[in-house]
């Protein structure tokens, strides 16, 4: 026999369970940025780089000890960002793409990517944003307010000079916000080779407090299609 209290408890885990299945993109990205920030101190607009390929110590999502990895999150709640990305070498390229807080790509850059590998300053727009345009930028609109990316520096191998070389290549990144684009602040590069980040979701107590912050904190699109609903119905 069900009684309405064992009733209540199965309706509560399969929904505690329905929102762990659908939140894990987003709670993946909230991981590598509050690793990243609490074990290394980088921050939104910083670029956290490995001067040598990755150890055990970077606790990341699929993580690979073949090239190593150039990091950045941004947030773009108080107006559009630049992100630039510098042209290709013959030493060194880039590989990966742009993505929105819930891990959706909304750039591919590098030779394969918009800019073709020739560098280019890509402008990331936050949701609804209803400005100026301005000219001599790949225009990006995000549909959340906060981004990132973890990008591939392509080398040939893993030699000390190549490192080297990819080191130099990622520390030509800059990250900015579009009103201070004149005169752009000075991107702050962290090398975190051996440094402990711990970097992948804990599914213990605290998952669902992490998911409440960052919910509270993100562009939720399903609380615009509401508004706009709500509008049509009430104008």
């Amino acid at each position: 026999m069900t009684t309405d209290a064992s009733l209540s408890e199965r309706i509560r885990h399969s929904r505690a369970f329905e929102s762990i299945i659908w939140s894990v993109p987003l709670m993946n990205y909230k991981a590598i940025r509050y690793g990243y920030l609490r074990d290394a101190g980088f921050g939104f607009n910083d670029v956290a780089y490995h001067s040598k390929i990755q150890t055990w110590e970077l606790e990341i999502p699929t993580g690979n000890n073949t090239t190593p990895y150039v990091i950045a999150c941004w947030t773009a709640i108080d107006g559009p960002v630049v992100v630039e990305i510098p042209a290709s070498t013959p030493a060194v390229s880039l590989f990966g793409a742009m993505m929105d807080s819930w891990q959706r790509p909304i750039a591919d850059v590098g030779p394969a990517g918009r800019d073709g590998g020739r560098g280019a300053k890509y402008l990331i727009l936050p949701p609804n944003y209803r400005g100026p345009l301005p000219i001599g930028y790949l225009v990006i609109r995000q549909k959340t307010y906060e981004g990132y990316f973890l990008l591939r520096p392509v080398i040939a191998d893993t030699s000390e000079s190549n490192l080297e070389k990819a080191e130099a290549f990622a520390k030509l990144i800059k990250i900015y916000p579009l009103a201070g684009a004149e005169n752009p602040p000075e991107t702050r590069h962290v090398d975190c080779y051996r440094k402990r980040v711990h970097a992948i979701v804990d599914y213990d107590d605290s998952y669902f407090d992490n998911l409440h912050e960052i919910l509270q904190q993100e562009f939720l699109e399903e609380n615009l299609d509401r508004l706009v609903a709500f509008k049509k119905e009430h104008s």
